[in-house]
């Protein structure tokens, strides 16, 4: 086997490793805790919610 085909062989077997840690990170960031904005903070007017406007689908459902 010569270097160069030895550095190829090393870089595919380091990718290979790599790429399934990279997907498990980012999996594992995204269980992190997610904290609510207080209410002054929230973009747009915050307003109690009345049954008729919850119990109706929104713009989005298609």
């Amino acid at each position: 086997m010569r270097r160069r085909e030895f550095l190829l062989k090393a870089a595919v077997l380091c990718t290979a490793i790599a790429a399934p840690m990279v997907g498990w990170i980012r999996q594992a960031e995204d269980t992190s805790i997610v904290r609510a904005l207080p209410g002054n903070l929230y973009p747009g007017p915050v307003r109690p919610l009345d049954k008729k406007n919850v119990s109706r689908p929104g713009k989005w459902a298609g």
